[in-house]
Parts: structure tokens; C-alpha cells; sequence
């Protein structure tokens, strides 16, 4: 191999890291803010938390989310 193709093989695993990384940040960081959102309405009947039930369960007529 000579010293151009070395250098392009580095420019280009260089050039996607930098395409890469700061792409996953900033969708994580619009993916944390829709999460956060979704929590403030979710919490915002009163309630300190959301339900949190076991997988399976199913809600009664005394769950946190009943009406009466």
C-alpha cells in the first residue's frame, strides 16, 4: 500500500467518526427531551410518578389511573 491510500483509508475512518458521533448526540438529545416531555404530561394529573405496574399485570378498579 502506498502513502495515498493510507492517507485516504485515515481521512475517511476520520471524516465518519466525525459525521457519526455528533449525529447520535444530537438525536439523543431531541429522543431525551420527547422522553422527558412524555414524563412531564404523564405526571402532570397529580400523580408524583407513573404507575409503575409488573409486565403482566393487569390494572384494577383501585389503580392510580381509575376515575370513580
Amino acid at each position: 500500500m502506498d502513502a495515498l491510500l493510507l492517507a485516504r483509508m485515515q481521512f475517511a475512518a476520520n471524516i465518519t467518526f466525525h459525521i457519526l458521533f455528533p449525529t447520535i448526540s444530537i438525536g439523543m438529545g431531541w429522543l431525551l427531551l420527547f422522553f422527558r416531555a412524555a414524563l412531564a404530561e404523564d405526571t402532570r394529573d397529580g400523580a408524583d410518578r407513573p404507575s409503575r405496574r409488573r409486565a403482566g399485570s393487569t390494572p384494577t378498579a383501585s389503580g392510580p389511573r381509575c376515575s370513580r
